[in-house]
């Protein structure tokens, strides 16, 4: 099997044949084909240790595969579990690093301005001038995602920005991640761990196994039924899903 190069000709979507990585001794990824179409929330779902970050770093380009068929992903940008802020930064600053650097796209009106406008969006616009360290948890989340974004990524990475925020936060960033959806219309791919996450936030529920795509299911109603697949495919009992969410 040999590595193609990553190309940029997927037109906003994520396609990828034959995938596979290893470290060390460890098979991660194993032959994984996948396709996310443009405009896709897709919802990546696995037991620890499954690759679900390894998949996220290669096609952020942060890793590559030790070998690959076909790799196709566009302009991509991510949001990991850790907001990655710099403290002596001010807000709209940390925001503006993403316009900053090859292939980042041309402002009009100067970084500031685009930054706040993309901060007005997660509804921070007022935090523009404070420092990173004055901001809740969740608010540092929105700036990640306003950095993120302002890139106007074609692919939008989101490897579980939700896990570490308390349950109220959590779902008003998940209704943010709805809103900025519906608006921006990018192809969206969330890493979680959380089975009600992914069927609340997804079109589409993808099952990570054994280095490769396990299972995939529409989101469909009745939402129950689905998520009682999805239990059932990932081997783990209620009792391990409510340890998740606390």
């Amino acid at each position: 099997m040999s590595l193609s190069r990553t190309t940029r000709q997927c037109e906003g979507g994520v396609q990828v044949r034959g995938l596979s990585k290893r470290y060390g001794q460890r098979l991660v990824l194993d032959g994984l084909d996948l396709d996310v179409e443009l405009g896709q929330i897709v919802a990546l779902l696995g037991r620890s240790g499954s690759g679900k970050s390894t998949l996220v770093r290669i096609l952020a380009g942060l890793d590559r595969p030790d070998a690959s068929h076909h790799l196709a992903v566009g302009s991509v940008a991510v949001a990991f579990q850790e907001p990655r802020l710099l403290p002596w930064m001010p807000v709209w600053r940390n925001v503006a690093l993403a316009l900053e650097g090859a292939g980042a796209p041309r402002t009009d009106h100067g970084p500031r301005t685009a930054a706040v406008a993309m901060l007005d969006e997660v509804g921070l616009a007022d935090r523009a001038d404070d420092w990173p360290l004055a901001l809740s948890g969740g608010q540092a989340q929105r700036v990640a995602l306003a950095r993120a974004l302002v890139r106007e990524p074609d692919v939008l990475l989101l490897d579980e920005p939700f896990s570490g925020l308390d349950a109220l936060t959590r779902i008003s960033m998940h209704q943010l991640v709805r809103r900025l959806h519906a608006r921006h219309r990018r192809t969206m791919f969330l890493v979680t761990h959380d089975i009600d996450e992914a069927i609340r936030l997804a079109d589409q529920v993808l099952v990570l196994a054994e280095g490769r795509i396990a299972a995939a299911h529409l989101v469909r109603h009745p939402l129950h039924e689905l998520r009682r697949d999805l239990l059932g495919e990932l081997g783990v009992t209620e009792d391990e899903t409510s340890r998740t969410r606390h």
